[in-house]
């Protein structure tokens, strides 16, 4: 069974992953990017990138493409953040792709990423035209017009005709189609009926999988970087669960973590205090992203002290402050940090604290039931329950409601959606604050390539000192801007004068159209299924004809009364019981029902030419109007029994009984959008504010990440994400650490590697010959032993056996030597002439017999031997034994007593020489026995190799060794 991973994504975008487990498909992460073409100024040469733009969306194109025909397909989609980044792509990927098999987060990620995508959706659907979202806004209309046919269809064209006026209004300015809008164009129920779907996990809780995936485990580990953010890892079942890294075939999905406490969180769950958690050592497999590789991290305390002296100093000298944000992972960091200097600073009664957002109140107030989700400050004091009231935050939906209620002139400190500053809020907000020299715009992290924020970010770098740019260790300084450039601003205007004038008539003949268009297809319909007898004459047919045309043109027929066939029950009388509903007999048909129906109201119906059919075999429903206690049934009552109003979908109207429930009626109405368009304009905005960048975005940089994995030790390590030089220098710093594996891998973007083998297990029962001969050999907790035998199937046993090999079952029975026979039965059964060319074979020779037998099988040692324990094992047998560097021991030379040594000089010394003689002839002998030092090496994973002299310190350190391992064999 192997195990492949290959990345989907390309270079410098939001990592995704397909993992293959034989025949199971896993997709890690499905993020995107938030930000359009539009996003940069034009006449910046730093926004240049490596590829050009074709090449980027021919990339990007077929990153989509190849998603959406592998959603089908896949078994299992796992999500590790609550960010765009990470799963901006699932309502895409739901509603359009067809993607129906388990997802798998954790609560926060699968709530607070929900928030993300409909803030992200919202804000680009304001802004550009999305048709999925424009229909979705007037649902309610059209729903409402379901019922009445013609009308809808009116609703639909009138919705046609607006978005033509909206292509023709549009300015030459717009630049080609970003690839990515076919990925953002949903609507609010796709985005939430895509979140339902996810199934919520808790951090380290087993989930055992199923269908293709069965005898696998899946848990969730804390990462840190986000609330509820998770590290994956991916065992076999039958492995232990206490320890995931018992197998060779088990996996750990890192793309980003947080090794460092936060205000409001705690560090990965790799770290277990100062050390690695035993349960992540020794991973069979593990992909990591290097994409702050090359970076070092800013102490905490120091920019967070500059971070806020910046923002009290700016207020004070009647400044404002502007931070963009995520709109639910990241922007909790900032809350919490600004929350506790707001109160105590005692800020809030001069300087208020807003935040704009479509969707902040329901983040902030949602994140309240999250405690047991966070760590650092909140969670370790009685306070963080005050912090996470916030108490000097203001939440404003939209910028007039923030103006409505604050000055502009009223010195604030404001965060706002998006990070990326490409569209929505923060970009309207950037424009309107760059203009003043007070203000300053504080950027928290260096956003995606291509966006506005980016762009200011590689401003703000270039005018740092060396050893205070990003990533460099050190917090760097304020830049002043002084520049005017030109941005696109995306915005929807409602049509007014005479362009409102002309979409109104268009609609107006487009209605007209489709009301002549109707009245045809009815006429059509009351031609085909006109009702009529096989011996009508031409005349009545004629006097129809003229009827249904003139009703088909006028919607009215002066003085034609439908025929009305009669029969069965004549009259249609009322109840004849108490059983029966009298709204059943009071019919058009004249009380008449039947089991067999033609097209058209009243008529025949001709199936074959000259062949005519009419309605037969009147039949009458019986319906109770009351129960068997004669009580009335009250179907109203059952259908509000036990049904709650749902938070987010409809509310709960009465039904009326034989009516459908009409929510949408009942329900407050919302008023179609006036007509509207939608433009691109270019604005020459004046930079004139300050520019201060600081790293707020919680994730490991290259100094933690070249210290944890040399510490994980992984068999294998899978290198991911970030620019080539990232992934080249953390790759190239594990591999020149001799202890750690060199099975290394980088793959681009498409290629498949083979990462790790997963071996089919079976359940045998030993055999009495092979429980005979089982010499078993201790190491840590399991007694081992070396088995060689074939399988038998008993039939008295459901399990199959396994014996120990017989020579007859290795040797061919007409390879086996016949017994030597006498000289005169050798003659006597001697061949004739004729018979010689039939004659067997000579027998085989015993060489022969012997190169046949089963091949001895080497030793085999079990166990992974530290030099420490080595080095106390000699010891205890008084061996000298020093390290002399990485993985390497001397010992020796060994004292006679640690090998038993006998003297054969001492009885040839001449006795009168003396005891000191005795004894240096004695030393001479032994040291001449024992030989030289002897080093123990460890050259690579289950390697050792043991040099030295041959003597007897050379034995006695190999049996050192060998009573290390458990030996097999």
């Amino acid at each position: 069974m192997s195990i492949t991973l290959t990345p989907l994504a390309p270079p410098g975008h939001p990592p995704c992953y397909l993992l293959t487990v034989d025949s199971a498909k896993i997709l890690l992460d499905c993020g995107t990017f938030d930000h359009s073409p539009a996003s940069l100024p034009s006449s910046s040469s730093s926004s240049s990138t490596s590829s050009s733009p074709a090449e980027t969306a021919a990339a990007i194109s077929q990153y989509l493409t190849l998603l959406k025909s592998l959603a089908p397909t896949l078994n299992l989609v796992l999500l590790t953040h609550p960010l765009l980044t990470s799963l901006g792509l699932l309502p895409w990927l739901k509603a359009k792709c067809g993607l129906r098999c388990p997802v798998y987060a954790t609560l926060p990620t699968r709530e607070m990423g929900r928030w993300a995508v409909e803030e992200w959706v919202m804000a680009r659907s304001e802004e550009e035209r999305n048709e999925a979202w424009e229909v979705s806004t007037q649902g309610k209309e059209v729903e409402g017009k379901k019922r009445k046919g013609r009308k809808r269809e009116e609703v639909v064209k009138q919705e046609e005709m607006e978005v033509e006026v909206k292509d023709d209004v549009v300015q030459d300015g717009e630049e080609e189609k970003d690839p990515w809008d076919t990925v953002w164009k949903v609507t609010t129920k796709e985005i939430r009926d895509a979140f339902l779907t996810v199934n919520a996990v808790r951090w380290t809780q087993p989930v055992h999988l199923s269908g293709p995936l069965k005898g696998y485990t899946l848990v969730a580990h804390r990462s840190g970087h986000t609330l509820g953010g998770s590290l994956y890892t991916l065992r076999p079942s039958l492995s232990s669960s206490l320890s995931p890294a018992s197998s060779s075939s088990s996996l750990l999905y890192a793309p980003i973590f947080n090794h460092v406490k936060e205000h409001h969180l705690d560090g990965a769950a790799l770290l277990n205090g100062a050390r690695i958690d035993d349960a992540m050592r020794r991973m069979g497999v593990v992909v990591v992203g290097a994409e702050r590789s090359g970076m070092v991290n800013v102490k905490r305390v120091d920019r967070e002290k500059k971070l806020l002296d910046l923002i009290t100093s700016t207020l004070n000298t009647g400044g404002s402050i502007l931070l963009p944000t995520d709109p639910s992972a990241r922007v909790l960091e900032l809350l919490v940090l600004l929350e506790s200097h707001w109160n105590f600073a005692n800020l809030g009664q001069k300087y208020p604290l807003c935040l704009i957002s479509r969707t902040g109140r329901d983040v902030v107030g949602f994140v309240r039931s999250l405690t047991e989700w966070m760590g650092g400050q909140i969670g370790g004091e009685d306070g963080g329950e005050k912090v996470l009231k916030f108490g000097n935050l203001r939440i404003y939906p939209s910028l007039s409601s923030l103006n409505a209620d604050i000055p502009l002139h009223v010195p604030k400190t404001i965060l706002t959606v998006p990070s990326t500053l490409s569209h929505g809020f923060s970009r309207e907000l950037f424009v309107e604050f760059a203009k003043s020299p007070n203000n300053v715009v504080i950027l928290t992290g260096r956003s995606e390539e291509g966006s506005l924020a980016r762009w200011l970010w590689g401003v703000w770098n270039e005018q740092q000192r060396e050893g205070e740019k990003w990533g460099g260790g050190k917090v760097g300084e304020v830049v002043q801007l002084d520049e005017t450039v030109p941005i696109q601003m995306k915005g929807k205007i409602y049509l007014s004068g005479t362009e409102l004038e002309a979409h109104l008539q268009s609609l107006a003949e487009a209605a007209e159209l489709e009301a002549k268009h109707q009245a045809v297809l009815e006429r059509s319909r009351r031609m085909l299924h006109a009702d009529g007898d096989s011996d009508s004459d031409s005349d009545d047919d004629g006097e129809d004809a003229d009827a249904e045309e003139e009703e088909a043109t006028t919607g009215e027929v002066d003085g034609v009364v439908p025929r009305r066939r009669t029969g069965g029950f004549a009259g249609g009388a009322g109840a004849w019981d108490e059983f029966l509903d009298e709204s059943t007999l009071a019919g058009r048909a004249g009380g008449q029902s039947f089991d067999i129906y033609v097209k058209g109201e009243y008529g025949v119906r001709r199936v074959m030419e000259g062949l005519p059919r009419f309605r037969m075999f009147p039949v009458v429903e019986r319906k109770r109007r009351v129960d068997a206690y004669g009580e009335a049934i009250d179907v109203e009552g059952w259908l509000k029994r036990g049904v709650e109003d749902d938070t987010f979908g409809k509310p709960v109207v009465a039904a009326v009984l034989g009516k459908r429930p009409r929510e949408e009626e009942e329900a407050k109405e919302v008023k179609p959008e006036a007509p509207h368009k939608f433009v691109v304009e270019e604005v020459q905005a004046g930079l004139f504010c300050s520019l201060f960048v600081v790293d707020m975005e919680g994730a490991s940089d290259g100094r933690a990440l070249k210290t944890i994995l040399p510490q994980i030790n992984p068999r294998k390590l899978v290198v991911v994400g970030g620019s080539s030089e990232a992934v080249t220098d953390l790759s190239n710093s594990c591999k020149a650490i001799s202890s750690m594996t060199q099975e290394i891998y980088t793959p681009s973007m498409g290629e498949l590697i083979t990462v790790g083998e997963e071996t089919k297990n079976f359940s045998v029962r030993l055999g009495d010959s092979i429980m005979a001969s089982l010499r078993l050999s201790r190491v840590e907790d399991y007694d081992v032993a070396y088995v060689s035998g074939v399988i038998h199937f008993d039939p008295e046993s459901d399990l199959p056996v396994l014996e120990r090999t017989a020579l007859t079952d290795a040797i061919p029975l007409s390879a086996i030597a016949a017994p030597p026979k006498d000289e005169e039965e050798e003659e006597e059964d001697a061949p004739t002439d004729a018979e010689a060319t039939t004659t067997t074979p000579p027998p085989l020779q015993t060489s022969s017999v012997e190169n046949l037998l089963p091949p001895l099988k080497p030793s085999l040692f079990i166990g992974d031997l530290r030099l420490a324990l080595l080095k106390e094992k000699l010891s205890a047998l008084n061996v000298p034994s020093e390290f002399a560097g990485e993985g390497v021991l001397v010992c020796g030379p060994a004292p006679p007593e640690s090998f038993g040594f006998a003297s054969a000089s001492a009885s040839k010394v001449d006795p009168r020489r003396g005891a000191k003689a005795v004894a240096e002839a004695v030393s001479e002998e032994a040291a001449e026995a024992a030989g030289g030092r002897v080093a123990v090496k460890k050259t690579g994973r289950g390697k050792l190799v043991i040099e030295g002299s041959p003597g007897e310190t050379y034995f006695v350190v190999r049996r050192a060794v060998y009573s290390l391992h458990a030996a097999a064999g």
